[in-house]
């Protein structure tokens, strides 16, 4: 008789797949092909996030076509409201000037707001382009979270969290303000008065734009609803992608928003002050 043949080593010479592993297993298994793939994680944004996660679950670098679409709407979006932002731009050059106490010839000025219709095309595409550092920088920020809080260390999921939020904010509200501006073009005299010229759905609602200075209207104004939603889709995106825990990810959320709102403040008020 004879006996069968056993495996060496038993069950402690198995060995599990590492976490890291784990993930790179899960990356690479599943999720949207074909034109979905291209389409569905962007609109799922919008109306159904945890099925846009669970696709960014299985392949992370769906992102890159979230952010390719964010760029194109803030791109058309911006080509849509021209005039809205040559009229900012001359007033600021001109305003600007004339705090400086710097005087141009009738000639130089005309020279120089032709200039600034000319490229306005331009401007409104490269400037857009920088929505790519923003989110990159988010990216960075969410993944030294995770890192430190013991989630995923991943940094494509880290960007494809801040690429779903760039569909709320800055897409969906650009798209609002871009709406508000065409039904109501914006009339402004001053600088000082382009940050009221902004429609939003925040908290600056409740005050009159002539009561709050640039810097406070800001500060308010970055109190709304697209900013809320940004920070549910970024929280829930944290617990999914990054595995992290809900504590760590709310407080990751809140500085991050801090942070841009500082940032937002700063330039209001450094735009206004002396003009």
């Amino acid at each position: 008789m004879t006996e069968e043949p056993t495996a060496r080593g038993g069950d402690g010479d198995r060995t599990e797949p590492s976490a890291g592993g784990r993930e790179a297993a899960d990356a690479t298994a599943g999720g949207p092909t074909g034109v979905a793939a291209l389409l569905a994680p962007t609109w799922h944004a919008l109306v159904a996030p945890a099925q846009a996660y669970a696709a960014l679950d299985a392949r992370p670098l769906l992102s890159l076509w979230i952010i390719a679409w964010v760029l194109a709407g803030m791109v058309g979006a911006s080509l849509l409201v021209l005039d809205v932002q040559r009229q900012f731009a001359r007033i600021g050059l001109v305003q600007s000037m004339n705090a400086q106490g710097r005087t141009l010839e009738p000639e130089q000025l005309q020279r120089m707001l032709e200039a600034i219709d000319r490229f306005a095309p331009l401007q409104a595409i490269v400037g857009n382009l920088f929505l790519v550092l923003t989110v990159v920088l988010i990216a960075a920020l969410l993944w030294m979270a995770a890192t430190m809080t013991g989630g995923s260390s991943r940094f494509a999921r880290a960007f494809a969290v801040a690429s779903v939020g760039a569909v709320v904010s800055p897409l969906l509200n650009t798209l609002f303000v871009v709406l508000n501006w065409r039904l109501d073009p914006p009339r402004v005299r001053r600088i000082q008065e382009i940050a009221t010229a902004v429609p939003s759905l925040g908290v600056d609602l409740l005050f009159g734009a002539s009561d709050l200075s640039p810097a406070m209207h800001t500060l308010l104004a970055r109190v709304d609803l697209f900013n809320l939603w940004w920070g549910v889709l970024v929280v829930m995106g944290c617990e999914r992608l990054l595995r992290m825990r809900r504590g760590a990810a709310v407080t990751t959320a809140v500085v991050i928003w801090a942070a841009a709102t500082a940032v937002a403040v700063g330039f209001a008020a450094w735009g206004s002050r002396g003009l």
